[in-house]
């Protein structure tokens, strides 16, 4: 809804004045949109979908090009730039449209699962281009299932379960809040015993488990 997809038959929002419900059209030009599947002309390259994106939000040529020289290494999408975007792998693909998303340096951006896909390499690369999104005063909304990406790259954090909200707050407010500590399961291997050294080790096996239970709740609460 807040994307411009569907039309709320309640509420609003605003964007510097701008009305989603009765400006849609000039809402719209004011947010990047990363969805959750890709959507490519796939006879373009990625280059020449970053060109239209630009040119859809009326960037000047001149400095066009260099939004883009900047924005491909940035998504690690360097390798593949020039090539018909059909051919991009998932994770390539994934990159491709956070690159869009974020190409003219919209003032609000919504990313689903950016990182879906994406090798943990080419991870922290879009994470970094999310980050300096930020750092440049661009409000960036983010849908991800990876904890560790929220932590990575969100100031603070709401939790949905079927589609209610549960909680909102910063990272460490929510580990304080609802943290339990850690859990540590340990996998013994009993193939090669008889029954009789089962039973022998059958006290030792609970008397150590017990001690590794303490040891848990003492360093890791």
């Amino acid at each position: 809804m807040l994307t411009g997809d569907e039309i709320p038959t309640e509420g609003d929002a605003v964007i510097d004045g701008l009305s989603l419900r009765h400006e849609r059209n000039k809402f719209v030009q004011n947010i990047g949109y990363c969805p959750q599947f890709d959507a490519f002309l796939g006879d373009l390259t990625g280059v020449e979908m970053l060109q239209l994106m630009g040119r859809l939000r009326g960037i000047n040529e001149t400095y066009l090009k260099e939004v883009i020289a900047t924005l491909v290494p940035l998504v690690d999408l360097t390798e593949c730039a020039e090539r018909p975007s059909s051919t991009y792998s998932g994770g390539n693909r994934r990159k491709l449209s956070t690159a869009m998303a974020l190409v003219g340096s919209p003032p609000l951006v919504f990313l689903d699962e950016p990182t879906s896909g994406v090798d943990p390499v080419s991870r922290r690369r879009v994470w970094g281009a999310v980050s300096q999104a930020t750092r440049n005063g661009q409000s960036v909304v983010l849908t991800s299932h990876s904890m560790e990406e929220c932590e990575a790259l969100c100031s603070r954090i709401i939790i949905m379960a079927k589609g209610t909200l549960r909680c909102v707050g910063s990272t460490g407010h929510l580990k304080a809040k609802f943290g339990q500590g850690y859990s540590l399961q340990v996998k013994l291997r009993t193939h090669g015993f008889t029954q009789g050294d089962k039973a022998e080790d059958e006290h030792a096996y609970n008397i150590n488990v017990s001690m590794l239970k303490n040891v848990i709740s003492h360093h890791l609460p």
